[in-house]
């Protein structure tokens, strides 16, 4: 399940210079599925053999609820915002992400191969130069947490560019406001 330009094994330039992703609602709940290449993805991109560059300004304003984005138990069953995707070749990725929340934003790896859960124009051996500031403005808590069974790799969490067998320059400011009673937990 995707907002944004591509898919699976989807080739081409998506979006360009001053594209906009903008979505504005009471709350964000997205759950990678438990079959394989069962992603979820809000930017432009995809899984599993995409190449051609994503560019988009992605903003997401959750008004009244909270932010939760979370890995499945398939292989490739990842959870993104942002732009970029599994196997997506030295393909580039570009723009700021916002997520402004007043509840809580949880960022979870799944238990599957290559089911991270990541804010960032990331993914799984995502070659390229990745650039774009990431502001995270939440009025409760920020909790990021890896994932992964028993032998499992690639399931982890992530708020910035980059990821597993991901080379490549990533440039971009980080900023990130939790104002709750804990903040911050890394998990």
């Amino acid at each position: 399940t995707m907002i944004g330009h591509g898919g699976l094994d989807s080739d081409g330039e998506k979006g360009a210079a001053g594209a906009v992703i903008d979505i504005d609602v009471d709350s964000v709940v997205a759950e990678a599925g438990d079959g394989n290449s069962g992603f979820t993805q809000i930017g432009h991109g995809g899984g599993d053999g995409t190449t051609g560059d994503a560019t988009a300004e992605i903003t997401i304003d959750a008004a009244v609820g909270g932010v939760s984005f979370n890995g499945g138990a398939g292989t490739d069953s990842f959870a993104l915002i942002g732009n970029g995707g599994i196997v997506s070749g030295a393909s580039n990725a570009a723009g700021a992400i916002t997520v402004t929340t007043p509840g809580d934003l949880t960022i979870g790896a799944g238990t599957g191969q290559t089911a991270f859960a990541a804010f960032g124009h990331a993914g799984f051996d995502a070659d390229g130069t990745k650039d774009g500031n990431i502001d995270l403005n939440v009025t409760g808590d920020i909790l990021l947490s890896g994932g992964g069974a028993a032998g499992q790799s690639g399931a982890f969490g992530l708020i910035g560019h980059g990821g597993t067998n991901s080379d490549g320059a990533k440039t971009g400011t980080i900023t990130l406001d939790a104002d709750g009673a804990t903040g911050l937990t890394i998990d």
